[in-house]
């Protein structure tokens, strides 16, 4: 009867043992699990507080090139100020040339009836000479008011006065250069009257050029107006993101007391595994081996960060861990038939190679990126993990 207690009660010691080696391990997945998704989260607020500072510079540099934007539409506003005085100036000069050029043209029109009256004068002329410089007199006159145009006929003028004695011989000479002088005039006229033309053209296309400046000065007012505005949203924004960026540090320095804080409870968790590890417990590999390949992610993502320090030469193959030995120890002789047993050798040597690149491509390069080899771990850790599962289960059923 003692000897059946003796075995009930080391049947119960060991179930005991067993279901607390699987609550601490259990306990120990979790604050790892905890500590990854912290770590995600630290670095996730890492880079919010990167981007957020990013933005903010583009934001600044944004509303500085909205600012410059509303000082070059106020200048380009100036300018175009500036440009429509100037065009008011050159449609008042046009006006003051179209209104000389009417007087011209009435000048030529004297002209052209003084020039009939030579003419008709020079009809009665008979050699008188006192008649004939009374008339060179009027001509010279006329050719005076004439300006440049008449200065062929103050020549023919002059002539006639030192001609005066031959008024015969040279009242036809006169009367031809009238006729001569007859013709330029017509000539003169039509050349003003296209001259006034192209004056009068030139004004509507000042006009326009008057109104798009008056446009573009409005434009510019808007655009100033807009930037403006713009600027205000922008500074707004950049001040928002800096809110942002307070925020996603303050959440960096909380979570990285939470990670620490776990990382104290993994330790303490750990040290009881490592205790429990030295008893005598029914299948405690199986078990123990499902919390060390969640450890090594936790491993590979602190390593990532800078917070602990992995070398080559401390990177063993997948037949040196705890798992490892077992597998092809112990385990290969009593589960090599178990379809689980058999399905965790593959993901477990990856779990192994995955770590061992990681590792390799930071000694070589300190700021490569080892995220894809943190992802294939993870990976395989968890077929690895789901594998022990399973085969815990199979060989408690038993």
């Amino acid at each position: 009867m003692f000897s059946k207690f003796t075995k009930t009660s080391k049947a119960q010691s060991g179930n005991s043992m067993q279901g607390l080696l699987r609550g601490v391990v259990d306990a120990s997945m979790s604050s790892v699990e905890v500590g990854i998704l912290m770590t995600d989260i630290f670095k996730n607020s890492n880079k919010i507080n990167e981007l957020s500072s990013t933005t903010a510079s583009a934001s600044e540099e944004m509303a500085s090139t909205v600012q410059g934007i509303a000082t070059s539409a106020a200048e380009a506003s100036r300018v175009t100020q500036k440009v429509a005085q100037e065009v008011q100036e050159t449609l008042s000069i046009m006006s003051s040339v179209s209104d000389q050029m009417d007087r011209t043209s009435e000048s030529m029109d004297h002209l052209k009836v003084a020039s009939g009256k030579i003419q008709l004068a020079l009809q009665t002329i008979d050699g008188i000479s006192d008649q004939t410089n009374l008339l060179a007199l009027n001509a010279s006159i006329e050719a005076a008011r004439a300006g440049d145009a008449g200065r062929g006929f103050a020549v023919v003028a002059d002539e006639v006065r030192k001609l005066a004695t031959e008024s015969q011989k040279a009242t036809l000479l006169i009367s031809e250069t009238i006729k001569e002088v007859h013709g330029q005039v017509e000539n003169v006229a039509g050349s003003l009257e296209l001259s006034k033309q192209s004056v009068v053209d030139g004004g509507s296309k000042v006009d326009e050029l008057m109104g798009s400046a008056r446009e573009i000065e409005g434009l510019m007012e808007n655009i100033a107006y807009s930037t403006s505005e713009q600027s205000i949203a922008s500074q707004q924004i950049s001040e928002s993101i800096l809110a942002v960026s307070e925020s996603a540090q303050h959440n960096n320095e909380q979570t990285f007391d939470i990670m620490s804080l776990l990382d104290q409870l993994t330790s303490i968790i750990e040290s009881q595994r490592s205790i429990l590890s030295e008893y005598d417990i029914k299948n405690k590999v199986i078990v123990l081996a499902q919390a060390d390949h969640i450890l090594w992610k936790k491993k590979l993502v602190d390593f990532e960060m800078g917070r602990i320090n992995l070398e080559e030469k401390d990177m063993g193959d997948h037949t040196v861990c705890r798992l490892g030995k077992w597998y092809y120890g112990q385990g290969m002789g009593l589960y090599k038939n178990v379809d689980a047993f058999k399905a965790m050798e593959a993901p477990h040597k990856r779990v192994h190679d995955a770590a061992r690149e990681a590792v390799k491509l930071r000694s070589e390069s300190p700021n490569a990126s080892i995220a894809h080899c943190i992802e294939k771990l993870e990976k395989a850790s968890e077929e690895v993990v789901s594998a022990l599962h399973l085969m815990e289960q199979q060989v408690n059923s038993k």
